[in-house]
């Protein structure tokens, strides 16, 4: 059974190449499952955010570990699964 994951990933700063980001978010996310989407959002004073919508095998300790390969990439400060759903 295949799960749809929104996940929100943070950079440590408005400074960060947010192109440079992306790419590199994409290239760990899509060793997890497929990437439905991802665009960025803005959050506050110049501040964006990743979001991302990842299609995953429903698999015991996979959102740890999407968060623990995406918030290892450097200049991410936190990542944040906001909601996951059963993919028909």
């Amino acid at each position: 059974m295949s799960v749809l994951v929104k996940v929100r990933v943070t950079p440590d700063s408005a400074e960060v190449d947010m192109g440079k980001l992306k790419e590199e978010v994409k290239g760990v996310a899509s060793k997890l499952g497929v990437i439905n989407k991802i665009q960025f959002k803005p959050l506050a004073f110049g501040l964006n955010t990743i979001e991302l919508i990842l299609l995953v095998e429903e698999k015991h300790e996979l959102m740890n570990k999407i968060e623990e390969r995406l918030v290892a990439i450097d200049h991410v400060s936190s990542v944040y699964i906001e909601n996951v759903s059963r993919a028909l």
